[in-house]
């Protein structure tokens, strides 16, 4: 590993590790490792899926954080958001174990919605991934390092006793691998031990999640049918025009920043935003300016909270660029089913950065975890 390092370091000014998910979106990710090995070499470049890959790419990128005088090495996720935040997780964990340096992060689309290459500037650069890979090697190393909020999300079981209200308690099961959740309340339900996810992008319960969830069935039974992004988000669609709806109102309690949010009942789908990008691109919370709430940013440690309508009104989002309603902004988010809900035996889907994720049978909070580093493309103005 020293060797490869030593090269790297006689090579180029600033050292580059990418990690590619060679399924995301069109299942394009064998010819993105092929072009940039080409350049790198073999030993710079990983797909993720290979066992064993990722701690690879990540050992190498310590090794040469350790070389004297070498510059931060920089890391290239070339996948969808789902993967970006799965590399970000990892290095969550290993650059507090370890005490590294924080290494900056640049996305190359490669996914489907590629919300988080289009909120650093990135998703214009698609066809550049594939034809020149050195131009887009030279644009990360010359692009601008930017803070990104990263949020911890906790589900949690019904309470036996059945609460009627969000209640506040000290934390008595807390996942051992995030400590920094200590000291803040604890909700109505009982804690699921150690069911902590980390969301990047955007959080979303309702229908828009029960379609996430569809569309991946679909991708992983038919990878055939999806050939990349536009022919992705075409599936996408037809999946929603095919999914049930059921209005949040009488089944979801909203509270942002402990202030209870009213949802109105035309709302199937409630999207939590840190970055102002959604469904491939889709600027949901609006004009930036409002009276009522500051302008949105991905480093400023506060979330959007947005409401959505039935698949049409989703479509009309995503095709005519309407926004949807805004319901609040704030530091901490939680999500409660109601008391008759829970009854039911009703669930809800979520999603997190475009992944399905639990469904929600209690509660769900959603709060500040810490900052990565990413790197915006030099040459594009993002919002």
């Amino acid at each position: 590993i020293f060797s490869v390092c030593f090269l790297f370091y006689d090579m180029f000014e600033t050292p580059i590790v990418v990690f590619v998910n060679a399924k995301s979106g069109g299942r394009h990710g064998p010819s993105v490792l092929s072009a940039y090995r080409s350049v790198l070499g073999e030993g710079a470049v990983f797909d993720v899926l290979d066992k064993g890959s990722l701690t690879r790419g990540l050992t190498l990128c310590y090794e040469l954080a350790r070389l004297p005088g070498c510059p931060v090495p920089r890391i290239v996720v070339a996948g969808g958001d789902g993967t970006v935040c799965w590399i970000l997780c990892e290095l969550m964990k290993t650059d507090r174990q370890r005490g590294f340096p924080v290494f900056p992060v640049a996305v190359f689309p490669l996914g489907t919605g590629n919300d988080m290459a289009n909120a650093l500037g990135w998703k214009s650069e698609y066809r550049s991934v594939f034809s020149s890979p050195q131009s887009m090697l030279q644009r990360v190393r010359r692009a601008l390092p930017t803070p990104l909020d990263r949020w911890f999300v906790q589900y949690y079981q019904p309470a036996s006793s059945g609460t009627n209200s969000f209640h506040s308690a000290p934390y008595s099961n807390l996942c051992p691998a995030f400590p920094s959740m200590a000291g803040f309340p604890e909700p109505a339900c009982g804690p699921a031990k150690g069911d902590v996810r980390t969301m990047c992008s955007y959080f979303s319960i309702g229908n828009d999640a029960k379609v996430a969830k569809n569309f991946d069935k679909l991708r992983n039974r038919h990878p055939s049918l999806c050939t990349g992004p536009l022919v992705n988000q075409m599936w996408y669609i037809a999946s929603a025009l095919r999914t049930l709806s059921v209005p949040l109102k009488d089944n979801v309690e909203l509270m942002v920043d402990n202030t209870p949010v009213r949802l109105p009942p035309w709302v199937r789908t409630v999207v939590v935003l840190n970055i102002n990008s959604y469904m491939g691109g889709a600027n949901i919370w609006g004009s930036p300016r409002s009276r009522r709430n500051e302008v949105p940013s991905f480093s400023d440690k506060k979330l959007e909270i947005v409401g959505l309508g039935r698949s049409i009104h989703q479509g009309a989002v995503r095709t005519f660029g309407f926004a949807g309603r805004r319901l609040a902004q704030g530091c901490e988010v939680r999500f409660r089913l109601t008391p008759s809900a829970q009854s039911r035996g009703m669930r809800f889907t979520t999603q997190i950065d475009g992944e399905p994720s639990n469904k929600c049978r209690g509660e769900v909070v959603i709060r500040f975890a810490m900052e990565a580093v990413m790197l915006r493309n030099p040459t594009a103005t993002t919002g």
